[in-house]
């Protein structure tokens, strides 16, 4: 069976890795807020939180940001790979959203948590 060239593309695109085609648009100025503070109302550490929180079975998220440079830690139930296939995802689109930010993700199990105290 030969397949065409139409088929090749659609066997590609539908096996590919799923990232998202929309452009967010977050242009940063100087000062004590950025534009994403100013468009949204809050800022982006918050809106990282509030939609890595939204994974199930993560338990805790902390964001820290020192200048350019945002450290990401995802505390979760269990390391699964659906959970973390998702973080993954938002790190990727968070990198490509905001090129002039370095982020840091570690995502922790719970029990890792637990045996350390």
């Amino acid at each position: 069976m030969i397949l065409g060239p139409e088929a090749i593309l659609a066997v590609s695109l539908f096996t590919a890795p799923r990232r998202r085609t929309e452009l967010d648009m977050h242009c940063f100025i100087s000062g004590t807020q950025n534009s994403f503070d100013l468009f949204s109302g809050m800022s982006l550490e918050r809106k990282v939180k509030i939609d890595l929180e939204e994974i199930s079975g993560v338990r805790d998220v902390d964001v820290q940001r020192i200048g350019s440079d945002v450290t990401v830690t995802v505390v979760v139930a269990e390391l699964e790979f659906g959970s973390f296939e998702k973080i993954t995802r938002q790190e990727m689109d968070l990198s490509d959203a905001h090129p002039e930010l370095s982020f840091d993700f570690s995502v922790v199990p719970e029990a890792v948590l637990k045996d350390a105290a």
